[in-house]
């Protein structure tokens, strides 16, 4: 059996052709890195079309983000040595 070109055939291959060569064309002629936020309309990219995880806690504003849970309390810690008899804190005055 032999197969003819049919009219539907020969369009979708044209079709085919097409988009394969504008694709193409714009990895061969669009320099590296030239698509970026300035060629995007605002509000074009919403979370549907964000790949889940792919974003980091630096891609937020600070406040963007929810707070995790409070953690549990940890245990007491050894208490220090005492310190010199007569030293003076930082925060004590000495004016008199």
């Amino acid at each position: 059996m032999r197969r003819h070109l049919t009219p539907s055939l020969a369009i979708s291959m044209i079709a085919l052709f097409v988009a394969l060569g504008g694709a193409s064309y714009a990895a061969i002629k669009l320099p590296k890195n030239s698509v970026g936020a300035a060629q995007i309309k605002k509000n074009a990219v919403d979370s549907n079309k964000v790949k889940d995880r792919s974003l980091l806690a630096t891609d937020f504003k600070t406040g963007q983000l929810p707070l995790g849970e409070t953690g549990a309390t940890g245990a007491a810690g050894v208490t220090g040595a005492t310190g010199a008899s007569g030293a003076v804190s930082r925060t004590e005055s000495h004016e008199g």
